[in-house]
């Protein structure tokens, strides 16, 4: 064999030679590839192996050999010509990878977090609509709880109630690229789990999932001591200091400084938190080592070897009587409970300066005294008043266990180390305010007071003297101070303040519980017509009797509460099962609610709309979980009132527009913004324009016009409307002035919304803007709907007679769509009828749409008032109005509405033709 060229040989005989084989090949690959030559020259083939080699300096590489058999004339294997490329490079590559493979593998079986990759599914258009996942670890479907055999099929055939912001935002990190990361919680699981969700290579997401649970409970656990400790610390009656203890190098305390201290403490001692804070004791109070009292002894030793301890002491520096508990945290720490005693040590000095003297107060006080002998532990009344304040007769109580087994079991505790600790002189005296049962089974409050009267030889009291006085009527009073400062003066139900605590606590505890409660937030609708229309006294007892019915619509557990204004608010606690969702309590209040209500003579009628959010998944406070509750009810007014809604996130946004408009709305009437378009009206036989609709138009920043469809449910909402109705009756008012001035007559018609009617001094009002723009009220036409006017025909009419006073022409607008009755009609004071649109453009194709608008036509003619057909988009709808007997005519057919200097133009143009 010889070589042509580097990389390349040929072979002279039949076979290659076998020396260049063992000084070429790697020993262990010769074998195979001698028996790959062979079967090569038996078949007269190609040649082809993969080998390792060894180099003229001793180093292995890899090689892939090949050659081809060169034949003679007769057939015969003359030579093999071959080419050997060195492939060392890419086997080196593929061990790599082989390697790196087989420690992924490794890592991706045995972790301990949960771990998938996934890929976005998309549609035709490009949009992730759903995603498969292509590996998962076993862990994986222990942390998730998602059934195994996920790998490869879309998630919505595993799990069909997946939710799509699951998908969009798993494939999202795929799709940019951005990584995500957020907690959950798994309700299969009970656990916690940090979620991270990042993207290896384009169009891929892979999720870590990790067990955080016990990081969570720990957090919650601190977090609750915390609270507790810091209700503890800011209270407003016990003064509270944490010091550090200072010792000397034998460990002996001297001194100590004020490291924490609360404002009780503060300002039961009368100085400044920067006057006491971060200083020794010695510093503040520069005489404290001459006390009778050791401050930096007793201190100390709580504070370097543990233990607690009560005391009580004359402090010179405040001239106050100071009785304390003290314990020690932590080595070298003591935190000091104070409470100022100087009132009870000042009661206990009058008690011995003059018995006689306090014995009548005491009587007049409802105080009965008694005297118990301590070795026998008999009670001797002085009088019989402390039988008859509880309603026992002389003689049930006669020891002391007698008496202690009427205490309250919330007061017992400490009770009978109090009384032994007067025996053994321990200390003076004691009192407490307890409940015991009265005879009839309630608890009664009382105020005890109990002192030694004698001792003997060794300081032990033989006889013991008290009082307990009656202070139920005072503490009952307190207690309704306090109801009274949490319950809504009017219904009775519970206020803002006690909701926001008590929801506060509820939120709170279904966190810890993982539990679910929800709150309806409730507003009337309808019950400012009401308020304004009749009076406050009136409203107010439209406010109770709501109250009265939502109590009716819950169970004993819920809480029904009352914001203010209209609004009212119920919370559920235990909404959990399916056996009484929130959804049915707002169903029940919808429907009582709904029903009249009967007030004097007056029929009332008001519904609620009710907007519904859960805790804790949609707030984590109660202020929150009201906001999201009053977005869900925003959406119930919006889809037609006497309804309910849920909260979902999207109403967030929607509320942040509706709110941008409102503003903008704001913005316009305050400084412009807004103009009218006007639409004409035409005598259907000649075609010649005899008046106009006036519509308003909202211009956004951005210079284009606003629908009235988005900005008058949202003016209606903000209460709005009325500013924005003045607007366009004194805008249409001037127009019309100023198309007089040119000749025009032009009768201007008016749209007002029902809640602008239903204003008390509506009618007085547009009187007014009519005779202050000075122009004929006949050339001004109101345009009311059917159910504005038929909520109350009384009052309807009222209003309109005084609007027909001023001259102003009348209209009922979509005529047809409401509940009239011809009774009711009949009587309305009015001038024109509008045929409604929806029937004017089914006149082509819907026989009863004819049928019902040629009835209308009927009726207004035998009712002496104009008719006029809106909405006609086609010259046979119009031939046919014109036949049936219909006066005027309106709709895009006529002219699309047009701001004031087109409508000119047009008029003009109407009169030429």
């Amino acid at each position: 064999m010889r070589e042509l060229q580097r990389g390349t040989f040929i072979a002279d005989k039949q076979q290659p030679n076998r020396n260049w084989l063992e000084d070429y090949i790697y020993p262990d690959d010769q074998k195979q590839v001698l028996a790959a030559i062979e079967d090569a020259t038996r078949a007269g083939s190609v040649f082809e192996f993969e080998h390792r080699i060894r180099r003229p300096d001793g180093s292995l590489g890899w090689t892939m050999s090949r050659a081809v058999p060169v034949r003679n004339a007769t057939g015969d294997i003359v030579e093999w010509l071959g080419a050997a490329s060195d492939i060392s490079e890419r086997k080196q590559a593929e061990e790599k990878i082989r390697a790196s493979e087989e420690k992924y593998r490794s890592l991706f079986t045995n972790m301990v977090e949960g771990f998938a990759l996934g890929e976005p599914i998309r549609d035709g258009q490009g949009r992730a609509v759903d995603f498969r996942y292509l590996d998962v670890n076993d862990a994986f479907y222990t942390e998730t709880g998602i059934p195994h055999g996920v790998v490869g099929r879309p998630i919505r055939d595993v799990l069909p109630q997946v939710e799509q912001t699951w998908i969009d935002r798993f494939c999202a990190v795929a799709l940019t690229g951005k990584p995500d990361r957020f907690e959950n919680y798994n309700n299969d699981t009970e656990r916690h789990y940090d979620v991270r969700v990042y993207c290896p290579s384009p169009g891929l997401f892979a999720i870590l999932f990790r067990d955080i649970t016990a990081q969570k409970r720990v957090q919650e656990a601190l977090q609750d001591s915390e609270r507790r400790y810091r209700s503890l610390f800011d209270n407003k009656t016990m003064g509270v200091a944490h010091q550090r203890i200072i010792a000397d190098e034998s460990g002996q305390p001297v001194d100590y400084v004020y490291e924490a201290m609360n404002d009780a403490c503060l300002q039961m001692i009368g100085m400044k938190r920067e006057d006491v804070i971060g200083k020794p004791a010695t510093e503040v109070f520069p005489g404290i080592r001459d006390f009778d009292f050791d401050f930096v002894g007793e201190f100390g030793r709580i504070g370097l070897h543990g233990g607690d301890g009560n005391f009580e002491y004359y402090f010179p520096p405040i001239k106050k009587w100071i009785a304390l508990y003290a314990y020690s945290p932590k080595f070298g720490e003591c935190t000091v409970i104070f409470t100022d005693s100087t009132p009870r040590k000042s009661a206990e000095a009058a008690l011995q300066q003059s018995e006689t003297r306090l014995t009548l107060a005491l009587r007049a006080g409802g105080t009965a005294v008694w005297e118990m002998d301590v070795g026998t532990q008999e009670i001797i009344p002085a009088s019989d008043l402390i039988f008859t304040m509880l309603g026992y007769r002389p003689g049930d109580i006669k020891m002391l266990a007698d008496w202690l087994a009427l205490v309250h079991e919330d007061d017992l505790p400490g009770m009978p180390e109090l009384i032994r600790d007067v025996i053994e002189g321990q200390r003076g005296n004691y009192w407490r305010e307890l409940r015991l049962r009265a005879k009839d089974g309630h608890w009664h409050w009382i105020l005890l007071q109990t002192t030694a009267a004698e001792r003997d030889a060794r300081g032990n009291a033989v006889r013991l003297v008290g009082t307990q006085t009656d202070i139920n009527e005072r503490k009952l009073t307190e207690q309704r101070i306090r109801e009274a400062a949490l319950h809504d003066s009017l219904t009775g139900l519970p206020n803002r303040a006690l909701l926001f605590e008590y929801g506060n606590r509820l939120i709170a505890a279904a966190r810890r519980n993982h539990s679910r409660g929800a709150l309806l937030f409730i507003d009337l609708d309808r019950f400012k017509p009401i308020n304004d229309m009749y009076g406050h006294d009136i409203g107010d007892l439209v406010l109770q009797e709501v109250g009265r019915r939502l109590v009716a619509c819950t169970r004993g557990e819920d809480v029904v509460g009352r914001l203010g204004g209209d609004e009212f608010v119920i919370v559920l606690p235990h909404v959990d099962g399916s056996r009484y969702p929130a959804a049915v309590v707002a169903q029940h209040v919808v429907e009582s609610i709904s029903l009249p209500i009967h007030v004097d003579n007056l029929e009332l009628s008001i519904s609620p709309s009710i907007g519904i959010s859960y805790y804790p998944e949609h707030a984590s406070d109660i202020s929150s979980l009201i906001h999201t509750a009053d977005l869900a009810m925003y959406r119930a007014k919006q889809s037609g009132r006497a309804s309910y809604q849920f909260y979902t996130p999207e109403m967030v946004a929607q509320a942040d527009a509706a709110y941008a408009l409102e503003a903008m709305l704001k913005e316009a009437l305050q400084s412009g913004g807004l103009e009218l378009h006007y639409q004409p009206v035409v005598d259907i036989k000649s075609g010649k324009p005899i008046g106009a609709e006036a519509l308003a138009r909202l211009i956004g920043h951005d210079g284009r016009t606003i629908n009235p469809a988005r900005f008058i449910p949202v003016a209606e909402s903000a209460g709005l409307i009325g500013a924005l109705g003045e607007w366009v009756a004194a805008e249409a008012c001037r127009q019309h002035a100023a198309w007089l001035n040119e000749g025009m007559r032009v009768v201007i018609a008016i749209n007002v919304s029902p809640l602008q009617f239903r204003q008390r001094d509506f009618a007085q009002r547009l009187g007014t803007i009519v005779a202050e723009q000075g122009v004929e009220p006949h050339g001004i036409q109101v345009e009311l709907t059917e159910s504005a006017v038929m909520d109350n025909v009384d009052e309807a009419i009222e209003i309109l007679n005084q609007l027909k006073s001023f001259g102003v022409k009348i209209a009922l607008d979509d005529f047809g769509t409401g509940y009239s009755s011809l009774s009711s009609l009949s009587s309305l004071p009015l001038d024109k009828l509008k045929v409604d649109q929806s029937f004017v453009r089914r006149i082509e194709r819907d026989p009863a749409s004819r049928a019902i608008a040629r009835a209308m036509i009927a009726l207004g003619r035998a009712l002496n008032l104009e008719i006029v057909g809106e909405g006609i988009e086609s010259e046979h709808t119009l031939e046919y109005l014109r036949s049936e007997g219909c006066d005027q005519a309106q709709g895009f057919w006529v002219s699309h509405p047009m701001p004031p200097s087109e409508f000119v133009q047009w008029y003009r143009n109407q009169h030429a033709s």
